[in-house]
């Protein structure tokens, strides 16, 4: 599945353009905690399998173990092999690592998406980080976007959402600012939410510029917390900002960045922690027993790691919640390609039979049954890609219900997964009129292979597509 582009980021600088630089960072330094937390000098990060990860059990004071930008990525998808993410591999190595001194964090973006989709998504990625026994979930700019829709959905599943710079109407916060743990020797952890600005927040929603609210925060926090966390659904250039400046904090969380192996540094006086994009990694950090950062890994979700069946259960619903949307989808996708010329892979069989012969061996001849497998067969992010073609003759192909059968009732019967996929007219184009004169030409003598990428091979489902490698595989026509 594909996201959106998504909306131009401000910085922290432009949430405030007024505050000189100076004055900011004079704010972050005057506010301190009574403990007087010390510089963290240096950290080692690490990338390996987050079953490595889980045979490193090492005791320590506290562990902070962080999530982010799933984007309604709830699994992978299986376009190419070596894909990482997906909250079922994620649950497994939750449950399998957390101890009870760990905090378990999510800073948002959970979903994707609109209408009907979107919520379902984001229903799902709920279910999920409840059953998951997450702390903290920190709103992103999607969580705002949803209002009311996702303050309801967490509140119903007991989830504890923390944010020191949404408000409401009146000017009070909508979240918690701040949420503290005690740990068994009395010592106190704060978590302070800041959530990245938005342009357009629901009727009388505020975010607020997150410097001066963690200012605020950290005022109200001084003499009751040991050390404190600042997580953000800030990117990364904003969090580093704060982590340079602010006394009193030990460990700020920034959302995603487009570098998956950005350093987990100490930017200045705080440690700087990112979380993965599209949910890929948890990102761990070990603290030392005066409750400063030590260690920090990513833990890559990658096929090493088992899948969690309660998790696999809430993905498994979601897929059945999805195909009931609206059971004509795959229709509405056939009548397109009609209407754009397409007469069917199968039309190409009876003069170029050898040709049919490699396209129907091929993954792509088989695009739609792999879908039907995977149980994402009318979902809109996947059939796009993989119904690029149209049944041979509009009539009834199998009957409804067969094992064959993708499940979109017509008048006429039942789409055959067998009979349909990445057909000849994905690469060739609509070719009815070469169908009907073999005269005619269609439209991209050449294969249209310089459109594979553009098309459907590209981020974030295929990370590495090699057209002249790729072309091997299906070589046909002499070429």
């Amino acid at each position: 599945m594909t996201p959106p582009n998504p909306p131009t980021r401000p910085s922290v600088r432009r949430a405030f353009p007024s505050v000189p630089g100076a004055i900011v960072a004079a704010m972050l330094a005057t506010v301190a905690l009574a403990s007087g937390l010390a510089a963290c000098n240096s950290t080692k990060t690490e990338r390996r399998s987050a079953v490595e990860d889980l045979g490193d059990k090492r005791d320590v004071a506290l562990r902070v173990l962080a999530t982010g930008e799933t984007q309604g990525y709830l699994e992978t998808c299986g376009c190419e092999s070596g894909q990482i993410g997906g909250i079922a591999r994620r649950g497994t190595y939750l449950r399998g690592l957390r101890g009870p001194n760990d905090l378990t964090i999510d800073l948002g973006n959970i979903t994707s998406g609109s209408g009907d989709l979107r919520r379902l998504r984001r229903e799902a990625a709920l279910d999920a980080l409840a059953a998951l026994k997450y702390d903290v979930v920190v709103p992103g700019r999607g969580e705002i976007v949803d209002g009311e829709a996702f303050v309801s959905g967490a509140k119903a599943r007991g989830l504890r959402v923390v944010s020191a710079n949404v408000t409401g109407p009146d000017g009070n916060p909508l979240f918690e600012p701040w949420w503290v743990r005690v740990l068994p020797d009395g010592r106190r952890v704060a978590v302070i939410g800041l959530t990245e600005p938005i342009a357009l927040p629901p009727a009388g929603w505020h975010v607020t510029p997150p410097v001066a609210a963690l200012v605020s925060a950290l005022h109200d926090l001084e003499g009751k917390a040991d050390t404190v966390i600042v997580a953000t659904s800030l990117p990364e250039p904003d969090a580093r900002a704060i982590a340079e400046s602010a006394e009193g904090v030990s460990l700020v969380l920034a959302g995603a960045t487009p570098d998956p192996d950005v350093t987990f540094d100490a930017a200045g006086r705080a440690l700087l922690g990112v979380v993965g994009h599209l949910g890929q990694y948890v990102s761990r950090i070990d603290f030392d027993a005066s409750l400063k950062p030590a260690f920090t890994w990513r833990a890559w979700l990658d096929e090493k790691v088992p899948e969690d069946t309660e998790m696999a259960a809430i993905i498994r619903r979601y897929k059945d919640d999805v195909a009931g949307l609206d059971t004509q989808f795959v229709d509405k996708i056939v009548a397109a390609k009609r209407a754009a010329s397409f007469a069917g892979s199968k039309s190409c069989e009876s003069c170029h039979g050898a040709d049919y012969a490699v396209w129907k061996a091929s993954l792509h001849g088989n695009a739609m049954r792999i879908l039907v497998e995977k149980k994402a067969n009318r979902d809109p992010d996947c059939v796009p890609c993989h119904l690029v073609d149209v049944p041979h003759a509009p009539t009834a192909t199998v009957a409804a219900g067969t094992p064959g059968a993708l499940g979109a009732v017509t008048a006429t019967g039942t789409f055959d997964a067998d009979a349909m996929g990445v057909g000849c007219e994905a690469c060739h184009g609509g070719s009815a009129a070469h169908v009907a004169d073999p005269k005619v030409r269609t439209p991209n003598r050449d294969g249209g292979r310089s459109l594979c990428v553009s098309a459907c091979h590209h981020p974030p489902e295929v990370k590495t597509f090699d057209v002249a490698k790729q072309w091997e595989k299906v070589r046909h026509g002499g070429k």
